[in-house]
């Protein structure tokens, strides 16, 4: 805000610099009226002199010029400038440059609270429906004809009809034949499965080596399932839950092949597996195929057919997010952008396939078929799965779903897999890794990252950090309750498996140095800490502690960079300040200790330019409590109260209605107090500033009582402050004239009171009667 303070400084220093008229006795005279100037003299009117001063007639004369001159002076101090102008304008640079900033700040807060709670609500409403789903699903419900509806549904898949010159009837037509023959292929999947689980089953018993032919004839018919962006059939949803129960009998028996000592068999069975989870877009059944391919580095799997269909995928989708990007220039939507803001993750999975020669197919053809080994294989497999996470997840969380797909599954085991994965991928020092292993680790991360932004938001600490101290921000936001409307069941996660996730990413963390894969593994690996800080800590105050401990320390510099983050965003900011600012109690008095401890300890660090705090650091640092101190000017007007103060409709009865604590006035003060008498730094005492000339807007905006201990605690600092800095004559450097006008303002304030309340002007007639001359009293 210092731009603002330098405005109000140069209003004040303009309105000083003007010259006045000349100021002569008749120009004094029109500006004060006919009141007597010889109030302290013993000539009380110039009839007096004539009459009364026979034989003074020169010291008479002398005395009436004394008192010109000393009138004249005291009308250049008092009329040198238009104070009401200087009033008018400053509080024009208030109310148009310096409210808005606050009162969008506010929006801003209320709006990202919103968003928290509509997003835990849409993921535990999509949560619950899931887990009814999957309890009532009855898994082994033949497939008949009866299954089918007998009719084509108009709202298959209508984001995949192309626009062409057709008619409805026409595209109509074409999609009911899409369908039958779908409906057509289910049932002749479902034979030909059974079919061969009894050709299998009979071969195991009477000729092993046929099972090896049937298991290829096997392999031929998973390559036939399509592979549409690692999502359901775009065809037909009905169609995709059908295929898939009928492969199911297949799908259960070649697993249990796939634990067979017989490579040969082992390997085709994996095969298979593989190709149906793919096809099935099931991140919970490829985990476990994934796991057992990433630590077998003997065994060669012939999986280069899928793979050159994995890359015609991919092709495609790059090919859509082309088309986006030439959108982009005439779509005034924000949407395309952030899409293809977020494909960075994509693009690395792509540099990555090509580094090993995987893509495109031209070189992955030409691979030597000895490189199809467990890790390699599974590295390619995470970088398909890594490129589709990068172009979905985000949309995904923005709509709250929890849809399983090739790179999500919103199951306990599925974050068990990838915790065991990592797990076991770290034994191992990551200097000591190859290309591939570090791939995959860093794919597993962000994978487990994403799956920890899901469930965090679900079981938000909202209530815990904020709600439970403070109800203004529920006035705010309008909110009775904030108790889930679902009755779900997420103990399964609990807080012994919450530490041991934690210390495994600690461990990722610490491996941070000059290698560019380890400190993008330890940059996934931080984003997926902040997390599982949440779910770690028991109160705000100690993951705020945590948050500082890493900052002054600074032993993990891609966590810090993550902690910045979070401690910019005003979820973060309000927690902090509602704590300092809530009642004190014996169960709170420790926390709100602790938390205003490491606020000063961040205002010491911007302070003092001795320490080892890296300068990044101390940049960030100011720009959170610039945040912290626009939050808590929110806090002393009243959140709930802003918007109708930009709409012009707010009283001010409805103003005094508005109650700030005492402890919220006494931390107020004391934080303000600590500034200006020990800070050096212009940016943090300009933001400082700029609030206090905004506070003294008692007129509409501030409750006087609550500013008046605010004001009286801070007029001596102020003053002392000015009497400091006038010896060095930079009154415009240092915005001086500014503060001379916010002390006299200020002054004026403490002496006038506030302006007439509704209840006064309504009252005004019994307010002049007797009753109350001398006017101190209010009704």
């Amino acid at each position: 805000m210092g731009q603002q303070l330098s405005n109000i400084n140069l209003k004040a220093y303009d309105a000083i610099n003007i010259d006045d008229v000349e100021i002569n006795y008749d120009t004094i005279t029109s500006r004060n009226g006919d009141e007597n100037i010889h109030l302290f003299s013993w000539i009380k009117t110039p009839e007096d002199m004539t009459t009364n001063s026979i034989g003074f007639d020169q010291i008479a004369s002398n005395h009436v010029q004394l008192m010109k001159l000393l009138r004249r002076d005291l009308s250049l101090l008092t009329h040198k400038a238009d104070i009401l102008k200087i009033n008018s304008d400053i509080n024009a640079i208030l109310m148009t440059d310096v409210f808005p900033l606050i009162s969008v700040r506010c929006k801003e807060t209320i709006e990202e609270i919103i968003t928290i709670m509509k997003k835990q609500e849409q993921l535990m409403l999509n949560i619950f429906l899931k887990q009814n789903l999957e309890e009532n699903e009855n898994i082994d419900q033949p497939i008949t004809s009866d299954s089918f509806p007998e009719t084509f549904p108009e709202d298959i898949d209508e984001c995949n009809i192309n626009n062409t010159n057709e008619s409805d009837d026409d595209k109509q037509e074409m999609e009911q034949a899409k369908f039958h023959v779908q409906k057509v292929s289910c049932f002749s999947i479902q034979s030909l499965t059974s079919l061969l689980m009894i050709l299998i089953k009979s071969a195991e018993k009477n000729d092993p080596t046929f099972v090896q032919e049937l298991l290829t004839l096997a392999i031929q018919l998973c390559d036939q399932i399509p592979i549409n962006s690692f999502k359901s059939f775009e065809f037909s949803p009905i169609i995709d839950n059908y295929w898939f129960k009928s492969l199911k009998p297949l799908t259960n028996y070649i697993n249990e092949l796939s634990l067979s000592q017989n490579v040969m068999m082992s390997n085709k069975a994996i095969k298979i597996l593989l190709s149906i989870s793919i096809a099935k877009a099931s991140f919970k059944d490829i985990l476990p195929i994934l796991r057992k391919l990433i630590f077998n580095e003997v065994n060669v799997y012939n999986v280069r057919n899928l793979f050159i269909r994995l890359n015609h995928t991919m092709v495609r989708a790059l090919n859509k997010m082309e088309k986006k990007k030439q959108q982009k220039n005439n779509d005034s939507d924000d949407k395309f952008k952030q899409a293809i803001d977020d494909n960075i993750t994509s693009i690395e999975s792509i540099d990555y396939l090509k580094v090993i020669g995987a893509f495109p197919n031209s070189r992955l053809t030409r691979l030597n078929e000895k490189e199809f080994i467990g890790p390699f294989v599974a590295s390619i497999i995470l970088a398909h799965i890594d490129f589709y996470n990068g172009i979905h997840s985000i949309e995904q969380f923005k709509e709250g779903s929890i849809d399983s797909s090739i790179s999500f599954e919103f199951h306990l085991d599925t974050f068990e897999q990838l915790f065991h994965i990592i797990e076991q991928l770290i034994t191992t020092k990551l200097e000591d890794s190859n290309i591939v292993i570090r791939h995959i680790l860093t794919v597993c991360v962000r994978l487990f990252t994403t799956h920890l932004k899901f469930l965090c938001t679900a079981i938000s600490t909202l209530d815990r950090d904020l709600f439970s101290t403070s109800d203004e921000w529920k006035k705010a936001i309008q909110v009775t309750s904030t108790k889930p409307k679902y009755d779900i069941d997420l103990s399964k996660f609990s807080n012994d498996k919450f530490k041991l996730w934690f210390d495994l990413l600690l461990k990722l963390i610490s491996n941070d140095n000059e290698n560019l894969e380890q400190i993008r593994i330890c940059q996934e690996a931080s984003k997926a800490m902040i997390y599982m800080i949440d779910k770690k800590v028991s109160s705000f105050v100690e993951k705020l502690s945590f948050f500082h401990t890493s900052i002054i320390e600074n032993k993990y510099p891609s966590l810090v960079e993550q902690i910045f983050l979070e401690l910019k965003k005003s979820i973060t900011l309000l927690n902090w300040i509602e704590v300092l600012i809530n009642d004190d109690n014996t169960s709170k008095s420790a926390e709100k200790t602790l938390a205003s401890s490491v606020l000063y300890s961040f205002v010491d660090v911007c302070l003092n330019s001795s320490n080892h705090i890296d300068p990044k650091h101390k940049d960030q640092i100011k720009h959170m409590l610039f945040m912290f101190q626009e939050l808590l000017l929110i806090r002393l007007i009243s959140p709930s109260q802003i918007e109708t103060i930009l709409n012009d409709d707010r009283t001010q009865n409805e103003l005094h209605t508005c109650s700030i604590s005492y402890d919220a006035i006494s931390f107020v003060i004391n934080y303000l107090t600590y500034i200006l008498n020990n800070c050096n730094d212009n940016d943090l005492l300009n933001s400082i500033f700029v609030g206090l000339c905004l506070i003294i807007k008692t007129e509409n905006i501030f409750y006087f009582n609550t500013i008046q201990p605010i004001i009286m605690a801070l007029l001596p600092i102020l003053v002392e402050y000015l009497l400091k800095n006038i010896i060095k004559d930079e009154y415009e450097k240092n915005n001086l004239y500014s503060i001379c006008w916010l002390i006299g303002k200020m002054t004026n304030l403490m002496i006038i009171g506030t302006e007439q309340n509704l209840s006064e002007i309504k009252h005004i007639d019994k307010l002049k009667s007797l009753l109350f001359a001398g006017g101190c009293e209010q009704i």
